[in-house]
């Protein structure tokens, strides 16, 4: 699977399509472009077996505001109200793209008494802030039971001093490991609850790892050490694996998601995607994760990943004068069940990556036919694109 980012080579002369680099299918990329330059139409393969159908660009009966208009040709001014219509950190990724696909050929449609840079920029603003949602990976509130063992982990690292209690079936990684690199890595502890929240490390920006090529769940972990260095961007605000960025929602521990836990029981689980990573938290097994979170205070991610050239790199970025805290990490192979079980809220926040590039293929083919036929103005007229979208990584 190729991104946009990658194939900006290719696209060269379109201003908006460079700033929707996190996650957008090169297909689609090659769309946006021979629109623009009033080339014929390359069109988008069909989802093979298994894939997500793509959704259909019928316009949506929902009447747009005038202030979302007005909120989307303000610039940089209007993000956060942009950002509030189109759901961004409430809605689910399919009415995220729905209500960015609408505004973007509603713009498209005022053509005739909006100038064509402006709706350029507006449609750059529309489909950054609402591909940034979708592609965002919350963090979760992170129960382990004393029971868990990684059975089906590829890779089980437990970070921390090398006196540690290092968890069973882990293997433990410290500050000097050749594996992981950073700024000032530390070993750090607090008493002990569960072996593998207990304790970690600090300061880490790169994890690489050797594994069979193929398609990876990651699992980072942390633990909330209420130390605002250490809390406030544990896993930075945008993790890459190799080379493909992923935005982190939720850093805040306040904002963590409810909840997900590590165990073993016995129940039916299901295999797939980052979106099927386990079983469900429900009932007494949602009240023991909620339980065991108030003690532990444990919060992860769940990404995945594509291993090439037998080697997974993790790298983590934007940190804003904090450091990152890491406890462990788990890499599972995607196609096999996981022991993450997740409640039905911090399920619907794990997007499969099939589902987000289908989405993100929307969202940019509404802003293809938008913006068909309009010439960029020399120059740069708007502000940095770079500075357009909320929570900008520095």
């Amino acid at each position: 699977m190729r991104y946009l980012s990658e194939c900006l080579p290719v696209v060269p002369s379109f201003r908006f399509a460079s700033a929707l680099g996190l996650g957008s299918h090169c297909a689609v990329a090659v769309l946006v472009a021979s629109l623009l330059g009033g080339a014929s139409v390359a069109q988008t393969a069909d989802p093979g077996p298994g894939q997500p159908a793509q959704a259909q660009n019928t316009p949506t009966a929902e009447p747009i505001p005038d202030d979302v208009f007005v909120s989307a040709l303000a610039g940089k001014e209007g993000l956060n109200a942009l950002a509030a219509y189109l759901g961004v950190g409430t809605a689910s990724p399919e009415d995220v793209a729905r209500r960015a696909s609408a505004l973007i050929r509603a713009l498209g449609q005022r053509r005739g008494t909006v100038a064509g840079d402006q709706v350029l920029g507006a449609v750059d603003r529309v489909s950054r802030v609402a591909s940034r949602s979708i592609s965002q990976a919350s963090v979760v509130k992170l129960a382990v039971d004393d029971n868990f063992r990684p059975s089906n982990a590829t890779i089980a690292l437990d970070f921390g001093p090398q006196d540690g209690k290092v968890m069973p079936g882990f293997e433990r990684v410290v500050a000097k490991d050749p594996r992981i690199s950073g700024q000032g890595i530390n070993a750090l502890r607090r008493p002990e609850d569960n072996s593998l929240l207990s304790d970690g490390l600090s300061g880490i920006n790169k994890i690489e790892v050797n594994v069979p090529n193929g398609r990876y769940r990651i699992i980072l972990m942390t633990q909330n050490l209420n130390d605002r260095t250490l809390s406030q961007y544990s896993f930075g605000q945008v993790v890459l694996i190799n080379g493909v960025p992923i935005q982190i929602g939720g850093n805040d521990p306040e904002s963590w998601l409810p909840e997900a836990m590590l165990s073993n029981p016995d129940i039916t689980q299901v295999s797939g995607g980052a979106g099927n990573a386990g079983g469900s938290l429900t009932g007494a097994s949602q009240g023991r994760a909620a339980s065991l979170f108030l003690r532990q205070q444990g919060g992860a991610i769940i990404l995945e990943g594509v291993a090439s050239g037998g080697k997974l790199t993790i790298e983590l970025r934007g940190f804003g004068g904090a450091k990152s805290y890491m406890t462990g990490l788990i890499i599972e192979p995607l196609e096999q069940v996981s022991s993450v079980l997740l409640s039905d809220r911090a399920r619907r926040s794990v997007v499969p990556t099939d589902t987000r590039v289908a989405l993100e293929s929307q969202i940019l083919e509404a802003a293809a036919s938008a913006v068909e036929g309009i010439v960029p103005a020399e120059g740069n007229p708007n502000e940095d694109p770079n500075s357009q979208t909320p929570n900008r990584v520095l």
